[in-house]
């Protein structure tokens, strides 16, 4: 599995619930007219990234089922059975950043995570190898994401939490706070990790 994370801001003047129903009715299209390779897609209001230009930005997480899924996505965004839709919430974007992300947990057998409302995003301690990091993470193993090949702006692991203490000070790690507009909470589906079938 991979997660395209997309980092984004409104056009100053845009207030910030137009912007949101943008988003939304724009993941709502793409639930249901987006591509195969599509699991599903989440966008949380984000405070505190330091790689963005600004202090309130809003982050997409689509989970794709391979890198292949990368292609499909970039056509289907702007196909007609979604153009409209895509064009009108990019049109009230400012600017965008991207990362390209994979789930530690099963790579031990475990599922994955995405819920929390912290992120602790951090760097490898120099002093310690990979599988230390992996095994120090216990059971929030399945809330760990590994960015690939460093690609993207962000650090190279992220920790969704709803511990903001999660992990030890010597980590270092940077916190933004979460809040999910997209799935809201009561949709049907919140809870499944895949999308429902076509």
């Amino acid at each position: 599995m991979l997660a395209y994370v997309f980092w984004h801001w409104p056009r100053p003047g845009i207030a910030s619930d137009e912007y949101e129903a943008r988003q939304r009715v724009f993941h709502a299209a793409l639930a249901v007219r987006g591509p195969s390779a599509l699991l599903r897609s989440y966008v949380w209001r984000v405070t505190g990234p330091s790689w963005t230009p600004v202090a309130v930005a809003w982050e997409d997480w689509y989970l794709l089922a391979d890198s292949a899924g990368l292609d499909a996505l970039n056509s289907a965004a702007i196909a007609d059975p979604l153009r409209d839709e895509h064009d009108a919430a990019a049109s009230m974007a400012s600017g965008g950043l991207a990362a390209l992300y994979t789930p530690a947990g099963p790579r031990a057998g475990q599922p994955y995570s995405l819920e929390g409302r912290y992120a602790l995003w951090f760097h490898k301690p120099e002093d310690m190898r990979y599988g230390a990091i992996y095994q120090r993470m216990g059971p929030d193993l399945p809330r760990l994401w590994t960015r690939m090949m460093a690609l993207g702006p962000a650090p190279e692991f992220c920790l969704t939490t709803d511990n903001p203490h999660a992990l030890e000070p010597d980590w270092h790690a940077q916190l933004t706070r979460r809040e999910r507009i997209w799935p809201q909470s009561g949709d049907a589906d919140e809870a499944s990790p895949t999308r429902k079938a076509l």
